[in-house]
């Protein structure tokens, strides 16, 4: 379980539960969206999307990826030295 921010220029802030933060960035594969984190370059983890109820569900490319339920929640994503 975790939370990320999406900022200008395809980066992005991920936070999973009880984890420091990590930046990254975002881009599109075909029809995947694909994201790359500063804890391991050159390693995509990339993600078919599907609606469902009020948010996403991502389908994990990769075997040992998560499958994840996105939401919006508005809540802020707070991370020491990234301002987000």
């Amino acid at each position: 379980y975790g939370i990320e921010a999406y900022l200008p220029n395809r980066q992005v802030i991920w936070r999973a539960l009880g984890e420091a933060c990590q930046t990254g960035e975002w881009f599109a594969r075909g029809t995947d969206i694909c994201f790359v984190y500063e804890d391991a370059p050159g390693v995509e983890h990339c993600f078919a999307y599907v609606i469902e109820g009020q948010g996403l569900r991502e389908l994990p490319r990769q075997p040992g990826d998560p499958l994840v339920t996105a939401v919006e929640d508005g809540r802020p994503l707070t991370c020491a030295g990234y301002g987000a």
